[in-house]
């Protein structure tokens, strides 16, 4: 899915899902996963606009995350899923990378 994409930073990937453990992500329940408000909402927007569903993830239970790791390796921000369709507001995330890349 990413083959041929240029990043200006590494994409990490958990293959093995240590970090995802480590780092306190969790897994949810049916309600999360499927029947949650906000999943819901997300979904009607996404049709709304004219984008195809892509069919369920291989493990509907497991949450996710952001994360935003600086050039000395110290995490400086951290967003970890309620439900599946809970995610870091945009401008936050883009605060957090204004953070990485100043080392502050």
């Amino acid at each position: 899915m990413l083959h041929d994409v240029a990043l200006p930073f590494p994409l990490l990937l958990d293959r093995t899902r240590e970090t995802y453990a480590r780092w306190g992500m969790g897994r949810t329940g049916l309600t999360g996963a499927m029947l949650s408000p906000s999943l819901s909402w997300r979904y009607l927007k996404l049709l709304a606009k004219g984008e195809r569903f892509l069919g369920f993830a291989p493990d509907m239970f497991q949450l996710g995350g952001d994360f935003l790791v600086d050039k000395q390796g110290t995490l400086v921000f951290a967003y970890r899923m309620r439900n599946n369709g809970d995610r870091a507001d945009t401008g936050t995330v883009l605060d957090g990378l204004a953070r990485a890349a100043d080392g502050a």
